[in-house]
């Protein structure tokens, strides 16, 4: 059983190393990534160039921007049934997919899963943050209405297509709606503590701590008892990628045994015409 990573992406340059990283590195060896472009500006693609070889990979430009129209277009071109969705800035630890795998295999009757979320900090407060996101909303909502994070989701293909994938109007928690509308239709929903997947605190630091805390929670209040979040005026929620956090500066010292997107450009032999390339 071969599993499909989809990573959607604009102006990720600065982050999607350290993702593709962890995939390289990871005890599980049979996935292909597609990592879907919303027509980024930056080296986004020559980044994700770089692990031609090393990994199943293939890099897909979407022609323009829009998470869930990006996703939707990752699912199209994968070739498996089992569809792992991540997010660009997001850290798994080596044995993350063997693990998600022998949990699929074991609970066939699972149709979409997803993780527990941790900071990517080794700050006490943004680690207190998370745990409150995970324990006194994901571990709650999922009762009656649930949601999980678009940092790490798994949907098995049928399923999604069955739904219709992402609703591509959705400009904010398409990744809650699409569990929601799943659930509707009677399909599994699991959410796992463990493994969990870490994500960039750099909204965190962009906005502030309290403001993220309240725009996550007017958010996701609006979500539970309005509906589906289709004006990005509503939120003044910017759709520009990784180019929104552009200054921000990460602390990663804690992870000096991983490579932050130090790769060289691999090169090419003559008979290497990157097929799946675009």
């Amino acid at each position: 059983m071969k599993l499909s990573v989809i990573i959607p992406t604009l102006n990720e340059e600065a982050y999607i190393g350290l993702l593709l990283e962890c995939l390289t590195n990871q005890t599980l060896k049979d996935f292909e990534v597609l990592i879907v472009d919303g027509n980024s500006t930056d080296g986004t693609k020559d980044k994700a160039l770089q692990y031609q070889g090393l990994l199943d990979i293939k890099f897909i430009n979407a022609g323009k921007k829009g998470v869930s129209l990006q996703r939707n277009l990752g699912e199209k071109h994968a070739n498996t049934g089992h569809l792992l969705f991540m997010d660009a800035d997001g850290y798994i630890e080596d044995d993350f997919l063997e693990k998600i795998y022998k949990y699929i295999r074991q609970h066939t009757d699972v149709d979409i899963l997803t993780t527990w979320v941790a900071p990517l900090s080794d700050k006490k407060r943004d680690k207190i943050i998370f745990y409150a996101y995970n324990q006194f909303y994901l571990d709650i909502v999922k009762y009656w209405k649930p949601a999980g994070g678009g940092a790490f989701m798994y949907v098995k293909r049928k399923a999604f297509r069955e739904v219709g994938g992402f609703d591509e109007k959705i400009v904010l928690a398409e990744d809650h709606d699409l569990i929601v509308r799943m659930h509707k239709k009677g399909y599994k929903y699991k959410l796992l503590k463990r493994p969990d997947i870490k994500t960039s605190i750099r909204r965190l630091e962009k906005q502030g701590r309290l403001k993220y805390i309240w725009s996550l929670g007017r958010s996701a209040a609006y979500f539970h008892l309005v509906g589906p979040i289709q004006d990005y005026n509503l939120f003044k929620y910017v759709m520009e990628g990784g180019s929104t956090y552009e200054g921000v500066k990460i602390n990663l010292d804690f992870l000096k045994d991983k490579k932050f997107g130090a790769r060289k450009p691999a090169k090419k032999s003559e008979n290497d015409s990157s097929e799946g390339i675009s």
